[in-house]
């Protein structure tokens, strides 16, 4: 391991040192400050220690040479973030838009006629921050991002994970996108789980609306084997 340094983040923020890529944060480590860090097997993170806590930093955080400035202090608490919702709100969130009337529309969201699209689902439920589409939301309003494959697979899912799928005619956009829900029995079956809105539900099983497969909209539903991405709202804590 070598001596590096927390960058790349303003200097009154921090960054997470997580048990494993994408897991349980262990501790928050403010900018300028520095860790014994080497780089791991996982892409895009480095192994790290920090004030007696080991596990993994985000690489992209990570520079052997001492940023300019210092750190103006952070919440070093663990499992803390500079979110503005937690976890449990976001989920309540995205819950109070299921079986209340709302439907599906491909682009977009009416509060009146109380349709909306994937991206605009979770960006209502989190209070109306970060991006209203899928793609600008993955580039720009994540915290944390990587391939689900890379994390461990749909086991190594946090809920409140934002989750992707690929866009189908543009490899450099992403094309759909939910919240992950954890386990959940859903029709009788236990079961990976996400709060999505889509046009139909007739491949997935549906939580909400009596599970009818040609109802639309926000609901919970099962996972099928398309989703490849995930990230962290910079708006949730966690």
């Amino acid at each position: 391991m070598a001596t590096m340094y927390v960058c790349n983040i303003p200097t009154n923020e921090t960054v997470n040192l997580r048990k494993k890529p994408g897991g349980t944060v262990l501790v928050r480590v403010p900018y300028g400050k520095a860790v014994e860090a080497s780089p791991s097997s996982t892409t895009g993170w480095h192994n790290a220690t920090y004030n007696g806590y080991t596990g993994y930093i985000m690489s992209k955080y990570l520079d052997a040479t001492q940023p300019s400035g210092g750190s103006t202090g952070g919440n070093t608490n663990p499992g803390t973030s500079s979110g503005n919702l937690t976890v449990d709100q976001y989920i309540s969130n995205l819950k109070s838009y299921c079986n209340d009337g709302w439907k599906y529309c491909s682009s977009g969201y009416n509060e009146t006629k109380k349709i909306v699209d994937c991206a605009n689902y979770p960006y209502l439920a989190r209070n109306k921050q970060g991006g209203k589409g899928c793609t600008t939301e993955y580039n720009s309003y994540l915290s944390e991002k990587g391939t689900i494959a890379s994390l461990g697979g749909y086991n190594a899912l946090q809920v409140g994970m934002e989750i992707f799928q690929q866009d189908t005619k543009d490899s450099t956009k992403k094309g759909h996108m939910g919240v992950y829900a954890g386990m959940q029995t859903i029709n009788g079956k236990y079961q990976h789980a996400v709060y999505q809105s889509c046009s139909s539900h007739n491949t997935i099983d549906a939580m909400y609306n009596n599970g009818d497969s040609e109802d639309s909209g926000p609901n919970l539903t099962g996972m099928n084997n398309k989703w490849k991405y995930w990230g962290w709202s910079k708006y949730i804590n966690h």
